[in-house]
């Protein structure tokens, strides 16, 4: 066996124990109904010999802290409350950061909407413009003032316009 390999824990009889009263000598643990021999193993163990001697002849599966049935170190708990602490605060990180990308998307949206209707407005006030003199012209030179009444509303689309552009609608829409 190499020197890296670790040899398997010996697996002992629960119902054996159970029939002779005691177990074989050495330390050994019961962890959910299988009894493990930790004899060799004591000297190398993370939390040192005085805790598997403490818990030798034991069943330690009622203290097990670990909901799989696993015994797990104060160190492995540590490292598993870090774990989940910073997978809480990524997640967090992550939604501040998606929250805030979908605000710069907004804003660009409301730029490029305000930017496009203050080209329209340009064409729209230039086509006003236009219109409003022609129409002018023609209730004049006919005598008829009935030409002028299309620049009533055109004069209203052109307010709005303004408004779009340069005003506060739309603060007032958002």
């Amino acid at each position: 066996m190499r020197a890296a390999e670790k040899p398997p824990l010996r697996q002992l009889n629960w119902l054996k124990i159970q029939e002779n009263g005691r177990a074989p000598a050495g330390s050994w643990l019961v962890i959910n109904r299988p009894v493990y021999d930790i004899t060799r193993f004591r000297w190398r163990h993370p939390g040192g010999s005085r805790l598997i001697a403490h818990y030798a002849g034991k069943d330690v599966t009622k203290s097990n802290k670990s909901t799989m049935g696993f015994f797990m170190s104060k160190s492995m708990d540590q490292s598993l409350k870090k774990q989940q602490e910073f997978m809480v605060l990524n997640s967090r990180l992550q939604l501040e950061r998606q929250i805030q990308m979908q605000n710069q998307m907004r804003e660009r949206q409301m730029a490029m909407q305000i930017a496009w209707s203050r080209e329209f407005l340009n064409y729209y006030g230039a086509f006003f413009g236009l219109a409003t003199l022609g129409l002018t012209a023609g209730a004049l030179k006919r005598r008829r003032p009935g030409l002028f009444i299309p620049v009533v509303p055109l004069s209203f689309i052109l307010a709005y316009q303004i408004d779009l552009a340069y005003g506060t609608l739309m603060q007032r829409v958002k």
